[in-house]
């Protein structure tokens, strides 16, 4: 739970947070994004020093979905594009606000190397690897099933089955932000989804 965490790190003199949040959590909608929010307050109000670190799409969650077998891509994203991270980039960046708070203090970065569609990416992957991959969208109605079935907690699922389900009618596309963040941040190019699949 987030909130003892921080109050026993608030009784241990901890000053410094920085905060795992994810992108387009200003919109009110998905209750595990609100979440999230709600925790940057209470961050806030407890007086602590932090960076809140705002996530696209996890580059990893796209490969958990590869079986044996022909090499499919399976997803809930319809021809949606999303904003993607590498979550070495997003490691990167905490260490470098952890290293340095002085200089990323009251600060929220939002983390995303590229944006495109599953299609793009299945394209990128095929010719990083030279596997003929391609992208299988799924109906986002099996979404919510297919979480519960895979251990998720039943309210954390209905949430994110909810924002699958408006990331598939491309909803959200106006929440991505690419802006070169990392970049910046790391003095590295954020992962893009060629170097992903050469790496893994």
């Amino acid at each position: 739970d987030s909130v003892a965490v921080l109050e026993a790190a608030n009784l241990a003199g901890t000053r410094y947070v920085v905060h795992l949040g994810g992108m387009g959590s200003s919109s009110g909608r998905f209750p595990h994004l609100n979440w999230h929010r709600d925790v940057e307050r209470y961050i806030e109000s407890l007086g602590f020093g932090y960076t809140n670190l705002r996530t696209g799409t996890y580059m990893r969650n796209v490969l958990a979905s590869v079986r044996p077998g022909p090499p499919v891509l399976r997803h809930f994203y319809g021809n949606a594009r999303l904003g993607w991270v590498d979550e070495i980039d997003v490691a990167c960046v905490a260490a470098r606000a952890l290293a340095t708070p002085e200089q990323h203090a009251s600060r929220s970065y939002e983390l995303a190397s590229e944006a495109s569609t599953m299609v793009e990416v299945a394209i990128d992957v095929a010719t990083a690897t030279g596997l003929a991959f391609t992208a299988q969208a799924r109906d986002p109605a099996e979404a919510l099933d297919a979480l519960v079935r895979g251990g998720m907690e039943l309210s954390y699922a209905q949430s994110l089955a909810s924002i699958l389900t408006a990331t598939s009618r491309s909803e959200l596309e106006a929440d991505i932000v690419v802006d070169g963040t990392i970049d910046r941040l790391t003095g590295n190019s954020g992962t893009d989804w060629t170097h992903y699949a050469l790496r893994h």
